[in-house]
């Protein structure tokens, strides 16, 4: 039986480590791919041409009370917009303004190749790999 020493018995643990690790980063870049980064920005656009013209996911009104209602897959009706939301249907003469979600790729980007290089560069050091 050949003899092992104790430098090819640590291998395994690191490359064990550095699976774990990189499992774990793996997983919070996923995260941070689903969720990604974005925010509202209000459309210049009348509401039926911009629904019907963009089929946006998901709008949020602003009503002329200042009440909002965020609407998932919006469709119109000659009155009202309609979509997937709890609060039902806004009548259009009742909605201030609307603003759309927009996806930021290049900060979504940054944060799915930056925080985990910078994570796995840590990790790293730590283990001596």
């Amino acid at each position: 039986m050949p003899h092992q020493n104790s430098k090819s018995l640590a291998r395994p643990k690191k490359r064990q480590e550095i699976l774990r690790i990189g499992k774990w980063l793996l997983g919070l870049a996923a995260l941070l791919v689903v969720t990604g980064c974005g925010s509202w920005h209000v459309v210049d656009a009348p509401l039926g041409s911009y629904v019907e013209s963009t089929s946006p996911s998901m709008l949020r009104l602003t009503l002329v009370d200042s009440s909002e209602v965020r609407v998932r897959r919006p469709t119109m009706s000659p009155d009202s917009i309609r979509g997937t939301t709890l609060e039902g249907r806004a009548a259009l003469q009742d909605v201030a303004y609307f603003e759309a979600f927009q996806s930021n790729p290049g900060g979504t980007f940054g944060m799915v190749v930056a925080i985990p290089l910078v994570l796995y560069m840590i990790a790293g050091a730590r283990c001596g790999c």
